[in-house]
């Protein structure tokens, strides 16, 4: 993340982003991954080496440039029954970690 200004930085890591349509593609991520990936391998491309390139995508804080944030913008993602779940037989750690969200309105949850 040293390449982004501290603004930058809370931007690109925060979930409010994610409703930003002007998010663009070399702002996330993963496109900063994979550039700094290709760098290296040009770079090194004549030496024995283990390469790991791992992405938060598609996971917080949701960030999708567009073509890909229009693709499904009228559609409505089915609720499975498990977004009903109370999550009394689950472990603390798992019940803290799902925090406000078990109070939520699960009724009026759209996923979009």
């Amino acid at each position: 993340l040293e390449e982004l200004t501290p603004e930058e930085r809370l931007r690109s890591r925060s979930t409010r982003t994610n409703r930003d349509p002007g998010v663009e593609e070399d702002f996330t991520f993963g496109h900063r991954c994979s550039n700094r990936a290709i760098d290296f391998l040009g770079r090194h491309h004549d030496e024995d080496f283990l390469l790991v390139v791992s992405y938060d995508e598609p996971h917080d804080p949701y960030l999708c440039p567009k073509p890909f944030s229009e693709m499904y913008r009228d559609y409505r993602f089915p609720r499975k029954s498990n977004i009903w779940d109370t999550l009394e037989d689950k472990p603390d750690h798992q019940r803290a970690w799902a925090g406000d969200r078990l109070a939520a309105d699960k009724d009026a949850l759209s996923i979009t």
